[in-house]
């Protein structure tokens, strides 16, 4: 699992230095686009872009205000990760998403209400992210 810390490291050993707030990620076949050399990427993109991959849904679709069950078990599993593996607030969050930080922490309290509750739609949208954010 890369978190933030991994991508700063990964970029100071390649170049020497952090550049604000750009990392330095590997673009894979299915994660960015067909290229395989290392570009110079946002850490949110990189987040965005491969979660889209993953659920094989729009950026677009993503940050919409659609309250569609799988765009909203898809947000919640997104909040809890980033809040989760890394240092970003819940306002920051938020303002990836284009929502409130309010409105992430209503996603973190549905997430672990879903666990909690065994909904079997909810576990395998997270079995099948889990499985892939690993890869990475």
């Amino acid at each position: 699992m890369i978190i933030q810390e991994d991508l700063q490291k990964l970029c100071v050993s390649l170049i020497g230095r952090t550049e604000g707030n750009l990392y330095i990620a590997f673009r894979k076949d299915k994660v960015l686009g067909s290229s395989s050399r290392i570009q110079l990427i946002t850490y949110d993109k990189f987040y965005l872009s491969y979660i889209c991959n993953i659920f094989n849904t729009t950026k677009k679709e993503l940050l919409s205000k659609s309250q569609k069950r799988r765009l909203v078990n898809i947000r919640a599993i997104c909040y809890a990760y980033l809040y989760n593996s890394t240092t970003l607030t819940l306002q920051t969050i938020g303002r990836k998403f284009n929502r409130d930080h309010t409105t992430v922490l209503n996603g973190l309290s549905k997430h672990q209400n879903w666990i909690d509750t065994d909904d079997r739609d909810y576990l395998d949208l997270i079995e099948e992210f889990n499985s892939k954010i690993e890869k990475i």
